[in-house]
């Protein structure tokens, strides 16, 4: 082998050929075929070359975790679920579970474990599923509703519309002004009873105890 045979250029599509490089995951896309995700082939810092194809495996269950989250698929179930793991949350925090940590999975990461312990590898196997295979185990289902209707998340007042976050360690409400044409701040008779909690207003840099 001499120096000029080392500087001979290779073609790219040997490089490929021959699997020299790395495949790096990129954009996921929605196309007229469906989801698409664009692959490249690295090799010493250069890209190589480009391929698109249906996520599959770990890439796949990204992909259709992130679609259920932005309600492209599903739609509504995603909302569902974060409803229910801060209520979870606050449950335990409130010290009603037998679970010491109030810590909850990301919703994204929660979505992706679920779909693999249900065998789900490609957008085709959605087809073998559906929204109740995605109860999430938290609070126990008899006394949901009561814990629900307690410590509501969003609160409708005439002309206002609030979310409300709950510091149940601290035992402290926080109602935050969303939208609404209503000017006046809400009165604490207007809210829910929240009996032994200290209760704050917020809207934008604005901070208001309510008694």
């Amino acid at each position: 082998m001499t120096l000029g045979t080392l500087l001979v250029p290779v073609d790219f599509s040997l490089l490929r050929e021959l699997s020299i490089g790395e495949w790096v995951a990129g954009e996921t896309v929605e196309t007229e075929a469906g989801l698409v995700t664009t692959e490249t082939l690295v090799y010493a810092g250069r890209t190589i070359a480009k391929r698109e194809s249906e996520p599959q495996g770990e890439a796949a269950l990204a992909v259709i975790a992130n679609a259920i989250t932005s309600g492209q698929l599903f739609p509504g179930l995603a909302q569902e679920l974060s409803t229910r793991m801060v209520h979870w949350k606050l449950y335990l925090e409130l010290g009603l579970g037998q679970q010491k940590s109030s810590e909850t999975e990301e919703l994204s990461l929660w979505l992706q474990s679920r779909l693999d312990e249900l065998g789900v590898e490609s957008f085709d196997d959605l087809e073998l599923i559906d929204t109740k295979d995605f109860a999430f185990e938290g609070i126990p289902e008899w006394e949901y509703a009561d814990f629900a209707a307690k410590y509501p998340l969003v609160i409708q007042l005439s002309g206002l519309t609030l979310t409300v976050e709950y510091f149940g360690k601290g035992k402290l409400v926080e109602v935050s002004h969303h939208s609404g044409s209503r000017k006046d701040d809400p009165k604490r008779k207007e809210l829910p009873a929240w009996s032994g909690w200290r209760v704050k207003y917020r809207k934008a840099s604005r901070v208001l105890d309510l008694r």
